[in-house]
């Protein structure tokens, strides 16, 4: 049986900051699939403000 190596913390960050705007374009489009449903907590009032915001952030990227 193989042992997987442990990812530091410095490894971690830097995979997800590789790989952050895919990440968040991905769940763009899962967002664009749902319907529209209100949020009780966070920042959003809804899933589409979310997407909204993403698709900001996802578009300012490019």
């Amino acid at each position: 049986m193989s042992q997987k190596k442990a990812i530091t913390p410095g490894q971690l960050k830097a995979l997800v900051e590789s790989d952050k705007d895919m990440l968040l374009a991905a769940c763009l489009s899962a967002f664009n699939e749902i319907p529209n449903k209100r949020l009780n907590r966070g920042a959003f009032p809804s899933t589409y403000a979310l997407a909204a915001a993403l698709d900001k952030y996802v578009s300012e990227k490019r």
